[in-house]
């Protein structure tokens, strides 16, 4: 797939209107591509011209397709079944050869025999190498619900020819592929029979997989992005018209919109029998709710709207960065080896996203006092110092979280690196919310900023934040450098120019909110 003007031109199609190009179309020319790309790939990705930025990711695909061909059985093959009993008869007749120490006065019979075999055996090999689909599960632990390490169907072939047994998934998946590409009746009853024998054998794993399945269906958290956002609306809408009845219904509507944003976070909790934040996906899903309900609870105490706006827009923004994470890939994809402890991001990771989302809900109530300010400072004067508090003491629980989160994460880092600290950049990112939040408590604390500054240095929390959180993963260097999204470096530039923005408008004069709060 590819919508590149010189890409289609080189291809032979630069006059097609769609972006897809099928496999046997590229075949003769994926050499060239090979090549094109190769080339490409050793210059810096800055200096790359836009072709070449297109053929790599051209490549990728068309090799991303290739690998999925050659997962199952090598692609030329089209009887599966009977590969595997060509396979065995090779296998018995050329055992005889195989350890002999001359091949000088083998009969014609005999070294077609053995060109034969390393024919089957290269096919096995290479679709071994290049696999992406592993779905036969090995087991390794004597419980059989625990401790599975997933193969490929090749595997199976590969300890066949090493004179061990075949798994049997991989001649019950070889009987299924077969019926499907005869388009036989019997396909049905093939793949009826592979889910009996995980249902048998894995029960557990079975049930876990439906219940991912069914997670994945359902979208949840696209929905609610929806819900979210029309809660924000019947908000605003409450101050222009029916101020009770539309005010009743956004806490209503937005109340029940975090109750499910929790329940699926406990439903992919007990999906992936791990805490809630496992990649990169799942941290804007969790962030997105601790901000929502550190915001419902400030509304709660405040009752003054603002802490239900800035609950319904943060939930609404950090579901739709999550939907675009999950376009990259699984969601519930195993779990990272530096992220492979339960313990710790039950405890370090969860305190320090809770940590990223005390400063976002203090920014955002920064960037709502901005705006408000601006459009009736009257008002927003009168409400001054419920904002200062509400920012305030958010600065402080941020900071509270994110200093115990960072000590946490020394501690794992001590267990698992050996070192407490390493000045890694996802380190020195958490370290930096830690001291800018310091920062911001110290300055209003010692007279330095008043109510303005105060907002000021809140809602550039925003722009640390959200370097800390997805900026190092962009370094691509470091013990943290998982998640890595080139594309994404565009979003958070332009994220931070808008903060930068936003807190020029405070350099406004406003007679009406001079009186600066003092203490």
């Amino acid at each position: 797939m590819t919508n590149h003007p010189q890409v289609k031109d080189f291809l032979g199609y630069p006059k097609q209107k769609s972006h897809y190009f099928s496999y046997k179309t590229i075949t003769p020319k994926l050499a060239q591509i090979e090549e094109l790309a190769a080339k490409a790939a050793v210059i810096d990705s800055e200096e790359r011209s836009s072709f070449q930025a297109a053929i790599i990711q051209f490549y990728n695909s068309v090799m991303t397709y290739h690998k999925l061909k050659n997962s199952f059985f090598y692609e030329d093959i089209t009887n599966y079944t009977k590969f595997m009993k060509d396979l065995d008869k090779i296998l018995i007749k050329s055992e005889p050869l195989i350890n002999l120490k001359s091949f000088k006065g083998l009969s014609i019979d005999q070294k077609k025999t053995l060109l034969d075999l390393n024919r089957v055996v290269s096919k096995v090999r290479y679709t071994n190498s290049v696999s992406i689909v592993n779905v036969i599960p090995r087991q390794v632990s004597a419980n059989v619900n625990v401790g599975i390490e997933w193969g490929s169907i090749s595997d199976g072939l590969t300890d066949r020819i090493a004179n061990k047994p075949v798994p049997k998934l991989t001649t019950l998946y070889a009987a299924a592929l077969t019926s499907a590409q005869q388009q036989s009746p019997q396909f049905l009853a093939d793949v009826n029979n592979i889910h009996t024998y995980y249902n048998d054998t894995f029960p557990k794993l079975l049930k876990q997989s439906k219940q991912e399945a069914m997670f994945y269906d359902w979208d949840m958290f696209y929905k609610l992005v929806v819900i979210y956002g029309f809660g924000i609306l019947l908000l605003i809408g409450s101050w222009l018209i029916w101020k009770k009845a539309l005010y009743s219904a956004a806490v209503w509507l937005i109340t029940a919109t975090f109750g499910f944003h929790s329940l699926g976070l406990i439903i992919r909790m007990l999906v992936q029998d791990r805490p809630p934040v496992t990649n990169l996906y799942s941290s804007a899903v969790f962030v997105g709710w601790g901000g929502v309900a550190l915001a419902l609870l400030l509304e709660r105490y405040f009752k003054n709207r603002l802490g239900l706006l800035v609950a319904g827009i943060v939930g609404f923004l950090t579901l739709i960065i999550a939907h675009h994470l999950s376009l990259q890939g699984d969601t519930l994809e195993n779990m990272r080896a530096v992220l492979d402890s339960n313990f710790w991001l039950s405890t370090h990771v969860i305190t320090i996203t809770l940590g990223y989302s005390g400063t976002y809900i203090a920014g955002f109530i920064a960037i709502v006092y901005t705006f408000h300010r601006l459009i009736n400072a009257a008002k927003a004067a009168v409400m001054e110092k419920e904002y200062y508090r509400m920012v305030f003491g958010t600065v402080c629980f941020a900071l509270l979280l994110s200093f115990i989160g960072t000590v946490l994460g020394g501690i794992w880092g001590d267990q698992s690196w050996g070192r407490f600290w390493g000045w890694d950049p996802k380190e020195n990112g958490a370290l930096l919310i830690v001291l800018w939040n310091a920062m911001i408590l110290h300055f209003r604390l010692s007279g330095w900023i008043q109510t303005r500054g105060l907002m000021g240095m809140a809602i550039l929390g925003n722009i640390v934040t959200s370097f800390s959180w997805f900026g190092v993963n962009m370094l691509g260097i470091g013990l943290h450098s998982y998640g890595f999204m080139e594309q994404a470096f565009f979003w958070l530039i332009l994220f931070i120019i808008s903060q930068l923005m936003i807190v020029s408008l405070l350099g406004i004069p406003k007679k009406a909110t001079d009186n600066d709060i003092k203490a």
